[in-house]
C-alpha cells in the first residue's frame, strides 16, 4: 500500500509569513514545514517571494518567467555541522554515579541498552539530531509494541509539525501532547484501468496524557488484533513524551533552529543570484538586430550558419548586429550578494572554522573553539539529556511502573565537541591516577570517550573485567612452578 504524508507533500503554499516569528500553533506548523523546505532545498513559495519582495520576472502577459530560488548550501552546512556536533560519533549509555545501587543499576542499564537496540538508536541518532538542528524541536515517545508483557517498548521520534505540546501554567512540565498525522492513500487501479478503491485522506490522532493514550483514526478508536482499543492506561505517571528543544526562547513548546537569523539574508542573496542567473539566461545568447531594412524571410536568417543578404532601397544604410548585456551591472549584483553572505557567515561559528586558515594565531583559534563550544554544549546537553530521559521512561513502561523524574539514573557519554588531543588527555589521566584523584570506573569512562576502550560495555563492567584479569594474572605469577617441585 502506498501512503503519502500530506504534511510535506501536499499544498506547499503556506498560509502565513514564515520569515516572521509564529503566533499560533498553525503558524508554528507552517514555520516547521518551511524549515524542512529550506534544508532540502525546495524553492521559495510564491507567498515567501511576495512577503520578502524577492526577485520575480514577468513577461508582457504577467506570466512568471523567472523567480528567486535557493542556490546555496549555507543552511545545509550549518545544520550538518550541528548534527555532527550532537551525534557525529558513537554514543554510550552509562549509569550516573551512586545511582540506585550496583545490582539494580546494572539491571536497569541492561534494560535501557535493550531499548536502544530495539529502537536502532545508534543508526537513527543522526536523523534525530538533524531534525532538531534544522527545525528547532524534536519529540520522542516511548511506545509499547505489545498490549501485554513483554511490552518491548521502543523510542519513536516525531517531527515538530506533527505535535501540539500543552504545558502547565508555569511552562515547566508537559501535561498533554497531541500527535496529528494526515496520510493519503491513492486510488487503486487494476490492469484494465478500473478503480478498485477510491483514494482517501486518513487523519491519525494520538493523544497522550498523564494517565492514558488515546488513538483515533478519522475520529474512531483504533483497535488492535483482539478488538481492544490501542493505547489505554500506561501507568507512567507522566505524559509519555519527551520534548527536546534546540535553542529555547519565549515559549516552552517551541524553540529556534541552529542557524536562526540566517534566513532573511540568505533569501536576499538567493534573490540577487537568481536575478543574475536570469539575466545571464536571457542575454548570454546575443539577440540579432537588423536596422534600416525589411527582411522578408525571417526563418532563414534566424537559423545559425546562414549568410544574411539585405536588399532594398536603403540597403546601404542597413545594419546588422548583436545586442549583448555588459558585465558591469551583473558584477555589481554578484559583489553585493557575496558581501552580504560573508557578513552573515562571520557571525556563525560553523563558518569561522571553515575560514580559519593557517595564518590564524593560536589565541584566535582558541577563541573560535570557545564560541563553538559555547553554542553547542547546551544544545548537546538538551539532546543527550532528552534521549536519556526517554530511555528511562521506556524502561519504566516495560516494567509497567511509574517513572520518578527525581531519581534520574542514566546519562549519555560521547567524545568532546572538538577533536581531542588524545596523547595530552592520556598523560593527564595517568597523572590523576597516580594522585588517586579518579576512580577506576571514571578512568574507564574517559578512555571509552576517547574511543580507545570498548564503548559497548558499561564502565563498571569494564573495570570489573580489568580487575578480574589482573587478579588472574597475579595468581598465575604467584603459583609455584610445577617443574621446581
Amino acid at each position: 500500500m502506498s501512503v503519502i504524508n500530506l504534511e510535506l507533500r501536499g499544498n506547499r503554499d503556506l498560509s502565513y509569513n514564515t520569515f516572521s516569528y509564529p503566533g499560533s500553533e498553525d503558524e508554528w506548523r507552517d514555520w516547521y514545514i518551511a524549515r524542512h523546505d529550506a534544508y532540502v532545498n525546495e524553492n521559495y513559495t510564491l507567498q515567501q517571494i511576495q512577503q520578502l519582495q524577492l526577485f520575480q520576472a514577468l513577461d508582457p502577459d504577467d506570466k512568471i518567467i523567472a523567480q528567486a530560488r535557493r542556490l546555496g548550501r549555507d543552511i545545509q552546512h550549518v545544520v550538518d555541522t550541528g548534527t555532527g556536533a550532537l551525534a557525529g560519533s558513537r554514543l554510550t549509555l552509562q549509569l550516573i554515579d551512586r545511582a540506585l545501587g550496583n545490582e539494580e543499576g546494572r539491571i536497569r542499564l541492561e534494560e535501557a541498552q535493550r531499548v536502544w537496540r530495539r529502537s536502532h538508536l545508534q543508526r537513527n541518532k543522526g536523523r534525530y539530531a538533524r531534525i532538531l538542528c534544522s527545525m528547532g524541536d524534536l519529540y520522542i515517545e516511548p511506545v509499547r509494541q505489545r498490549g501485554a508483557p513483554p511490552f518491548d517498548t521502543r523510542l519513536v521520534w516525531y517531527e515538530p509539525y506533527t505535535v501540539t505540546p500543552i504545558y502547565d501554567d508555569e511552562g515547566l512540565e508537559l501535561v498533554e501532547a497531541i500527535i496529528t498525522q494526515v496520510f493519503y492513500e491513492p486510488d487503486v487501479v487494476n490492469a484494465y484501468g478500473v478503480a478498485q478503491r477510491v483514494g482517501r485522506n486518513d487523519r491519525l490522532v494520538r493523544r497522550l496524557t498523564r494517565d492514558e493514550i488515546i488513538v483515533e483514526l478519522n475520529g474512531e478508536p483504533v483497535l488492535d488484533e483482539s478488538g481492544r482499543p490501542v493505547g489505554g492506561k500506561h501507568n507512567l505517571g507522566r505524559v509519555p513524551m519527551v520534548h527536546i528543544p534546540c535553542i529555547p526562547y519565549c515559549e516552552p513548546g517551541h524553540s529556534l533552529w541552529v542557524g536562526h537569523g540566517l534566513d532573511r539574508t540568505l533569501a536576499e542573496v538567493d534573490s540577487l543570484l537568481s536575478q543574475a542567473s536570469a539575466v545571464g539566461d536571457r542575454y548570454a545568447n546575443p539577440h540579432l538586430v537588423i536596422q534600416g531594412a525589411d527582411v522578408k524571410d525571417r526563418a532563414e536568417f534566424a537559423r545559425f550558419g546562414r549568410v544574411i543578404e539585405i536588399k532594398g532601397a536603403n540597403a546601404k544604410d542597413a545594419k546588422v548586429y548583436h545586442v549583448e548585456i555588459t558585465a558591469r551591472g551583473l558584477k555589481a549584483l554578484l559583489e553585493s550578494a557575496f558581501s552580504q553572505l560573508e557578513q552573515v557567515r562571520r557571525t556563525l561559528p560553523e563558518y569561522l572554522y571553515a575560514g580559519a586558515g593557517a595564518n590564524a594565531s593560536g589565541v584566535a583559534l582558541r577563541f573560535l573553539a570557545t564560541r563553538f563550544e559555547t553554542k553547542y554544549e547546551p544544545i548537546r546537553d538538551n539532546f543527550w539529556g532528552g534521549l536519556a530521559l526517554a530511555t528511562e521512561m521506556a524502561v519504566s513502561m516495560d516494567r509497567n511502573e511509574a517513572h520518578n523524574a527525581d531519581e534520574q539514573y542514566l546519562q549519555i557519554a560521547g567524545p568532546p565537541l572538538l577533536p581531542a588531543d588524545v596523547q595530552a588527555e592520556l598523560a593527564q589521566l595517568q597523572a590523576a591516577t597516580r594522585m588517586g584523584a579518579v576512580s577506576e570506573v571514571d578512568l574507564v569512562r574517559h578512555v571509552q570517550r576517547l574511543g580507545i576502550a570498548d564503548a559497548e560495555m558499561s564502565a563498571e563492567d569494564y573495570a570489573e573485567a580489568l580487575r578480574a584479569e589482573r587478579q588472574a594474572h597475579q595468581a598465575a605469577m604467584a603459583a609455584p612452578n610445577r617443574g621446581e617441585e
